[in-house]
C-alpha cells in the first residue's frame, strides 16, 4: 500500500470513529459512567427545569390536572454513577421510564406525575 493510501485510510478511520462516538454519546450519554455511589433525591426534569416530590407526596386531584406535558424517557438512579452528571428533559430519579408528566391547572411552577391512579404533586423547591 502507497504511502498515500495509507494516510488517506487513517483520516477516513478516525472520521468514521468520530462520527460513531458523536452518534454513540447520543444515545450512550458518556456523562452518565463513573463509579460513585449516588443516593438520588425523588426529581424529574422536564421543559429544562427540574421539579422535586418532597417528603409530604402531595396528591393532585384529577380535576386539577391540565394537559400532558411529557413522559418519563430515562430513569437515573442504579444506572448513573457520575456525581457531575447533567440531567435532560424526561430524566427522573426514582419514576419509571413511561410515566406521564401532566400541567396542573392554576399552580404555576409545579408538575403533577401520575404513579399508579394517583396523581402526585412535584414542585420547583426541594
Amino acid at each position: 500500500m502507497s504511502n498515500r493510501k495509507v494516510k488517506v485510510f487513517i483520516f477516513a478511520s478516525i472520521v468514521i470513529i468520530a462520527f460513531a462516538l458523536i452518534t454513540m454519546n447520543f444515545d450512550l450519554r458518556l456523562d452518565r459512567f463513573g463509579t460513585s455511589k449516588i443516593t438520588w433525591t425523588d426529581c424529574i426534569q422536564i421543559n429544562n427545569t427540574k421539579y422535586y416530590r418532597g417528603n409530604k407526596k402531595t396528591i393532585v386531584e384529577p380535576s386539577e390536572i391540565g394537559n400532558k406535558i411529557g413522559e418519563v424517557t430515562y430513569n437515573v438512579a442504579g444506572k448513573v454513577g457520575n456525581p457531575k452528571y447533567r440531567f435532560r428533559d424526561g430524566d427522573a430519579t426514582l419514576v419509571s421510564v413511561g410515566t406521564e408528566i401532566y400541567d396542573i391547572n392554576k399552580i404555576d411552577n409545579a408538575i403533577a406525575v401520575k404513579i399508579g391512579e394517583q396523581y402526585y404533586l412535584y414542585s420547583i423547591e426541594k
